[in-house]
């Protein structure tokens, strides 16, 4: 029987099928993929404001400005609860780079100001992070850690500089138990690495001031006991 104008051979109709059904497989995708990445434009926008804000914190707690910097840590929380709620179904998102940076930020802020304020430090379920992003922001406030030791010193407090030194060596100890897989515990070798440094850099900067302040002390009541004879 002859086909008709514009009907498909018999033998051409699968091949036409499975290109519809690939157009629409991919349609679909498509689709998904177009949500994720929306919502990843959007977690990107919410990562920088989440790095400004905890940067400003930072800042604040250095200038001794405490209560602005827990005010700013307050809206940066909501901020990252907001970006974590958001991403939760879509861990390709939830646990990406951008992301981890951010949140490790936002750790390392708040708990520099715990430590500076002698409060039991937040843990990563108190700030609703993930644990990687936490363990980060550990190894990165050492660093804040040291350049307040070095203001302390400068005021000649080195009884506030070795507390900070007891600090700063916990958690290099800490970071350094963690005997995990790179993969599980991206960068957290190298942050305990410069951890120690730091650690030992300080420890050497306060036996310094220590020995100076003793010998000031020394000759300051040699000239004393001169100037009494």
């Amino acid at each position: 029987m002859p086909e008709r104008i514009g009907e498909e051979a018999p033998h051409q109709r699968p091949i036409h099928r499975v290109i519809k059904g690939i157009e629409k497989v991919v349609s679909s995708i498509s689709e998904i993929i177009k949500v994720k990445d929306e919502l990843r434009e959007y977690a990107i926008r919410k990562c920088r404001d989440i790095i400004r804000l905890s940067g400003y914190a930072i800042t604040y707690i250095h200038t001794n400005n405490i209560n602005k910097a827990m005010e700013i840590l307050k809206v940066t929380e909501q901020i990252v609860k907001e970006v974590v709620n958001k991403l939760s179904n879509h861990p390709e998102l939830l646990y990406s780079g951008f992301l981890a940076n951010a949140l490790s930020e936002f750790a390392e802020a708040s708990i520099f100001i715990a430590i500076i304020q002698n409060m039991e430090i937040p843990t990563h379920q108190d700030l609703k992070i993930p644990p990687i992003p936490y363990l980060q922001g550990l190894g990165d406030v050492v660093g804040e850690l040291r350049r307040k030791a070095i203001e302390y010193l400068g005021e000649w407090r080195i009884d506030k500089a070795e507390e900070i030194l007891k600090v700063m060596d916990s958690i290099h100890v800490v970071l350094k138990s963690l005997d995990y897989p790179e993969a599980l515990i991206p960068g957290i070798r190298h942050k305990a690495d410069v951890a120690k440094r730091l650690t030992e850099d300080l420890r050497t900067m306060i036996t310094d001031i220590k020995t100076r302040k003793r010998l000031i002390q020394e000759l300051k009541e040699f000239r004393e006991s001169i100037s009494h004879k």
